[in-house]
């Protein structure tokens, strides 16, 4: 078991949510979310982020339902990308309360991920 692993004090929920980094200054950057928890989610970009600067992150989490989420770059490796949330719209703990509800379903479909 990694060391990293062992830091993670919430449950994540496998997902495939399109997202886009907005900048002040520059065009939105299209991503994927590839899990979310109530304080992180692992992002990959179709191009480089700075990995050294906060990031505002719209998610789409259902439909026409999106979050805005302030988070902090925790690592990367190639376009994948580990974020603490900083912030976060109300919609976002309810879509983490959903995902959780859906776990209890015995018959639910596992969602799948993006190849990044």
């Amino acid at each position: 078991k990694r060391a990293w692993q062992n830091k993670r004090a919430e449950r994540r929920f496998d997902v495939d949510c399109p997202g886009e980094r907005l900048h002040q200054s520059q065009p939105p950057v299209s991503l994927r979310v590839m899990d979310a928890s109530r304080q992180g989610i692992r992002v990959c970009s179709t191009v480089p982020l700075d990995a050294n600067t906060d990031a505002t992150i719209r998610i789409s989490v259902g439909d026409e339902k999106t979050v805005i989420v302030k988070a902090k770059m925790k690592w990367h490796a190639g376009l994948m990308y580990g974020l603490e949330i900083l912030q976060a719209g109300h919609l976002w703990g309810q879509f983490i309360d959903y995902l959780d509800n859906q776990l209890s379903n015995p018959n639910r479909s596992r969602p799948l991920a993006a190849a990044c």
